[in-house]
């Protein structure tokens, strides 16, 4: 097949989005499928993309005129796709608003080629940007819902989402994010992360992500102030891009008197060095849709810690890979981390053994079967 994916930024400190569409097209094209990449220049990253077209993934970055919030206005790209919009068989859209989905569904419409939404868990209106995505739905986005071969979901936290929104079950489709298992067939040496931040032999509490209020790093860090207390020699890395919320969780940290216990590290080139040397990893916000990051550390034999309404709460109970609690209550937060570092070789062969289970699961093989059935499916029926 012939495939398109639409993404308005593509470099891995955008998030989880990023990642999933580099390990689907990587993915896609070794199974045989043509695959193209469109996207902005916005924080564009061109080693990443040099990376995947080593595998044969065409990536086209077009200039970003201006922007408004998650609004990336590029008429290049909209007069490339005009042009070849006809060459392809499927259009896989990763958002669920953004200016390159209004174009890419306006030549797919015209040119007759299905087109699938994944939204990575922004369907929500309950951010700051509440206005503009209702402004959006208003305008665009119930038109391109409407006209959708299919709705790709995460978890089923997601799908419910999906349904709310459309008012139709019978389009959505369960295909979880994929791991990317080529990353972890050899792992980096531990101590790589700790000698590179001076971490020395602290027991390492990891959050790894966007720093971005939604991610309710606060409540982490709360319960942390618990922790510290009972594990002396416990440290609070917290590793990821600031989004404007990193000032404010600094204020926290020193109002609670934990500035030698907690510190921020910023974005870093290599993960994997930083699952490896984490004695447990804490995804603490409290709705994500799904949380790609804990599951990765877990394929590093790290035990995590989620919460117990994200999506991937059902994998972590299955595989056995970690704890889930509610993250709102400090004290059973607390108490999960405390379990994880008095108890480490117990939760280090639980958090190996589940390996094998997500392996199965979520590894890119399992997953890309499940997408190319979709793909066949919406071309079938176009």
């Amino acid at each position: 097949m012939r495939i398109l994916q639409v993404i308005p930024y593509f470099a891995p400190r955008w998030g989880g989005d990023v990642s999933v569409c580099y390990s689907i097209s990587k993915c896609l094209t070794t199974r045989g499928h043509r695959v193209t990449i469109v996207t902005t220049d916005i924080g564009f990253d061109r080693a990443y993309s040099r990376s995947i077209e080593d595998y044969g993934v065409r990536v086209l970055s077009f200039p970003c005129a201006s922007t408004l919030g998650f609004y990336l206005i590029s008429p290049r790209m909209k007069d490339w796709l005009e042009e070849n919009m006809s060459d392809y068989d499927i259009v896989h859209l990763h958002s669920a608003r953004s200016y390159q989905n209004n174009i890419a569904v306006r030549y797919a419409r015209k040119s007759q080629v299905p087109y699938i939404v994944q939204a990575h868990g922004s369907l929500g209106k309950n951010s700051q940007k509440r206005i503009l995505k209702g402004l959006y739905d208003l305008a665009y986005g119930s038109k391109i819902m409407k006209h959708a071969a299919k709705f790709l979901a995460v978890s089923e936290l997601e799908s419910g989402q999906y349904r709310r929104l459309t008012k139709d079950g019978t389009r959505t489709e369960l295909v979880p994010n994929c791991l990317d298992l080529e990353r972890f067939k050899t792992l980096p040496e531990r101590g790589q992360f700790r000698e590179k931040h001076g971490l020395g032999n602290a027991e390492i509490v990891m959050y790894l992500g966007r720093i971005h209020k939604t991610k309710d790093i606060d409540l982490l860090i709360r319960a942390f102030d618990m922790v510290s207390k009972e594990r002396v020699n416990a440290l609070l890395v917290i590793a990821g891009p600031d989004y404007g919320h990193e000032k404010r969780l600094r204020i926290l940290v020193r109002r609670l008197g934990l500035d030698r216990h907690v510190k921020f590290v910023g974005f870093l080139e290599n993960v994997t060095e930083a699952y490896v040397d984490a004695d447990v990893l804490v995804n603490p916000r409290i709705a994500e849709i799904f949380g790609l990051v804990p599951l990765e550390a877990a394929m590093c034999a790290t035990p995590i810690v989620v919460s117990n309404r994200c999506g991937i709460a059902p994998l972590v109970s299955e595989s056995g890979c970690g704890h889930i609690v509610d993250p709102t209550d400090s004290e059973s937060l607390a108490k999960a981390i405390i379990d994880v570092l008095k108890n480490k070789d117990i939760n280090i062969d639980n958090a190996a053994r589940a390996k094998v289970y997500l392996q199965r699961s979520i590894g890119c093989e399992a997953v890309l079967d499940r997408l190319e059935n979709v793909y066949r499916e919406c071309v079938r029926k176009a």
